[in-house]
Parts: C-alpha cells; structure tokens; sequence
C-alpha cells in the first residue's frame, strides 16, 4: 500500500522530503535563467545590437564630407602652376547637397580659366576663390537614392533582426524545456524505483520470516528475490536515464551570462507532473491559431517584403535619366559682399552675379543593368512571398498538430487515472487474498508490477501533456516573450 501512496503523490505533488538538500528548480524559473544566461540567449540579443550598428553605417551616407587636393608643377626654377581646392560637402537625405569650398592657383604658365582674386584684388591678403552652392538631381534620385535607400533597409532590418531574435530565443526555450520535463519525469522515475527496491527488500523480509516460521515455502523467498532483482536492475537503468537527462539538462543551464555552467546535481525537480491543464493553455488553444500571424518568422518575412519594396522603388528610379544640377556662388577671395567685383557699381546681385553652374546628364540607352535588377529584385518578392505562404501553412499544421496532441493526451490521462485506480484495487484486493492464504507471492508481484507500470505510464503521458503545452507555445511564437 506503501507503494501505491507513492505513486499517487508523485503525480499531484512534488515528494515530500526529497531535494531538501538541493534547490528547487521550477520549469518557470529554469527557463528564465535560460533566456537570461545560455549563449545561444547572449547571440540572439547580439542581433539587435548589430541591426544598430547597421543603421549607423546607413547614416555614415549623409555625413559631412571634407577633401583637398592640390596640383603643383616647377621645372627650370620656374613656378609652372599651382593649383588646389578645399571642399565641405553636407548631404541631407532629402536629395540636395550643400557644398563649401576654397580653390587657389597661381604660376607663370596657368591656365587662363584658372586665374583667381589675388590677395591684392581682394584686400585679405589670401590668393583664391571661396565659394558656397548647392547640388541637386532632378530626375533620378530626387525622391529616392542609395543613400536614403540604404538607411530605409537598415531600419527594415531592425524589425527583422528583432524578429530573429525572438525565434532563436522560442527555439532555444522549447528545446531545454523539452529537456527540463525528461530530466523531471527521470527524477521521479528514479524516486518511484528507490521507493519499489525499498518495499521489495522489505517484502523479502516478511517472506522470509514467515518461511522460517513455517507458513511459507522456500519457493516464496526465490521469487520475492528475483522480483527483487527485477527491479534493482529496473533502478540501474532509472539512475543511467537520469544521469543522460542531467546531461542534456546541463547545455542549457548556466550560472551567469556567458559563463561557467550550473551545476545540476546541485538542483532537484521542483515540478508536480498535473494530469491537468490550466486556464493558460485553455486561453491559446482557442486563440493562438490567430497568434500564429504575429509568429516571429512571419515578421521576419514581412520585414524582408519590406525590404524588397524600398529596394525595388530604388531600382524603378534608376530607370530615370541622371539629371543633376550644381549652382555655386563665388567670392572675392573669402568675400561675397565686395561690390568691388561689380566695379563699384549699386545694383550688384548675389544671385546674378559672380556664380558658376552646370548640369550633368546622362542614360543608359538600353537600360540593361536596371531593368536586370529589376526583375531580380521582382523574383525575390515573388519566392518571399512564396516562402513566407508556405511557413505559415506549416504553423498552423504544426499547431493543429499540437492542439490535437493536448486534447488527446487529456482523455488519456483521465482513461488512465482510471486504469491506475482498477490496479490499485486489484492489488488491495489480492494482498487480502494473500493474507488469508488463497493468494500467492507470483500473483502478488505481478499486481504491483502491474500497478508500478501503470504509475510510470500515467507519469510519461503527464510528461508528454507538459512538452505538447509547451509544444504548442513555441508553434505560436510567444516562447521569452
């Protein structure tokens, strides 16, 4: 009878007094310190990180930009030419550019186009030419260029990036509770085999004492042994099954971010194996087949889709031709105001006056390269969208499978709970048997070898119902979030 309140206990109650020594480890706190701790944990937040630095690297194409260059020749002791220019350029991400600038030149053989204010002409005492204007593309890339497509990805990327991951983490989380809920089923296997052996040695003592004192054959005792041998052997296997689960346990356990792992023997099960399901699980059976469309991976497919639409709105506008306009104001040296330009005349115009423009155009006659990219890109949407159909047609199957597999696994419990009681009667009622004589120690044995089967079984479907609730969580996505 012992052994049947054993039973009984472990599938409601964690057993009392075992783990005193150790730590409990409940699943809801195991797997919090997997998402916090594991590596593979530390790698999925290292991707938001790097969708950051991504963007970084897409703003680096509207930085400011400073560049000099300088041109000097002399040849027979003669200064033939000189010739330099100093340049800021500010970009903006709505197509136009500022640009600053400082140009100087002198020599005995330049080019007369080359000639600038000297410090004399300018009366500042520096040779040269500043000048401030602007640039500006009319047709292609004025609404949308590289620059500000690169960075619109990189945005898109972020999403994506997040997406990834949270699946690595949903991925991560449902192989260790996968492996959290063996190494607890293996736990209170190795526990109910303790508790048999102990009975069973306890048992070939009475039947013992009774054959020494006449009422029971010699016979009695060899099959008490051999029940006896059954199930040390029956142990053995329990404790190296444990021993593999801890194992197992031990790759997604560890004792800080990134470091030394956590001992495991230092823990015990701290999870009751309830043949039940909670008001939780209820909620997403019936609404986490609407869940699956916010499914991390379906994110990262719309976040793709999104990035394949700016990118083809950039390859569309390179089928425009490049029109580009740079208008520039020039200085009397470093002054814009000086009036002397205009020979001292009144009615001297910034704008009108003293300036250097120029357009640039150019296209491609058979637009080969464009539309090529096109139609990549065009073939890219198409197998994303492809792909991202097919992803979701395999959730839903997979959550269907995993709702089916909970409801299942439900009525099994409740037939089996029921199959346990019948063997617990059938055993109550053959060690009264046995007591008055009309039973033997073969039947006996059989009864509660019976009914420990049945208490294993009845504990694995429990097992099984946990890694389905869990099974079906992880097909919904919403494992660490």
């Amino acid at each position: 009878m012992r052994i049947v309140c054993l039973f009984i206990i472990c599938l409601v109650v964690s057993i009392p007094g075992w783990g005193q020594d150790r730590k409990s480890l409940s699943p809801e706190a195991f797997l919090q310190q997997v998402a916090r701790n594991h590596p593979t944990a530390q790698q999925a937040r290292l991707l938001r990180e790097q969708s950051r630095a991504l963007q970084l690297e897409a703003r680096g194409g509207f930085d400011p930009k400073l560049s000099m260059a300088t041109d000097y020749k002399s040849f027979d002791q003669k200064n033939y030419y000189q010739l330099g220019d100093g340049t800021l350029k500010i970009p903006t991400q709505f197509g136009l550019s500022f640009k600053t600038g400082y140009v100087w030149g002198n020599g005995v053989f330049l080019n007369p186009q080359n000639f600038l204010p000297t410090s004399g002409d300018n009366g500042l005492g520096v040779d040269g030419q500043a000048l401030v204007g602007i640039q500006l593309p009319i047709l292609q890339g004025l609404f949308v260029d590289e620059a500000r497509t690169n960075l619109r990805i990189a945005k898109e990327q972020e999403a994506i990036n997040f997406a990834q991951s949270q699946l690595l983490i949903n991925d991560l989380l449902y192989a260790a509770g996968l492996v959290y809920w063996e190494w607890a089923f293996q736990e209170y296997a190795l526990e109910t085999y303790e508790q048999a052996v102990r009975l069973t040695e306890q048992q070939l003592e009475q039947v013992k004492q009774s054959y020494l004192q006449g009422d029971r054959p010699a016979i009695d005792t060899l099959e008490v042994y051999l029940q006896l041998q059954n199930r040390r052997v029956d142990l053995q296997q329990a404790s190296l099954d444990l021993t593999m689960a801890r194992n197992a346990l031990s790759n997604f356990l560890w004792a800080q971010q990134a470091g030394d792992p956590e001992e495991i023997a230092s823990f015990a099960a701290n999870s009751p194996l309830n043949p039940t399901v909670n008001n939780t699980i209820d909620d997403l059976l019936i609404n986490g087949f609407q869940q699956l469309f916010a499914h991390p991976k379906l994110r990262s497919y719309r976040g793709k889709l999104k990035q394949l639409e700016v990118e083809q709105r950039w390859q569309r506008e390179q089928f425009k031709p490049e029109l580009n306009l740079e208008y520039n104001l020039l200085a009397n040296g470093l002054d814009f105001s000086n009036e002397k330009v205009n020979n001292g005349g009144s009615d001297f115009n910034l704008f009108t006056e003293n300036y250097k423009w120029g357009l640039q155009f150019s296209f491609p006659l058979f637009v080969r390269k464009a539309r090529g990219k096109q139609q990549q890109v065009s073939l890219k949407i198409r197998d994303t969208e492809l792909g991202m159909t097919q992803e979701l047609r395999e959730l839903q199957n997979k959550w269907n499978n995993y709702a089916e597999s909970i409801e299942n696994l439900r009525v099994q419990l409740g037939q089996y709970q029921q199959v346990v009681e019948h063997y617990q009667r059938l055993l109550e009622a053959e060690q009264i048997k046995f007591s008055i004589g009309e039973s033997s120690v073969f039947l006996l044995n059989s009864r509660e070898q019976k009914l420990l089967e049945a208490n294993l079984k009845l504990l694995k479907i429990a097992t099984k119902l946990q890694q389905s609730t869990l099974a079906i969580r992880w097909a919904t996505g919403v494992l660490g979030q």
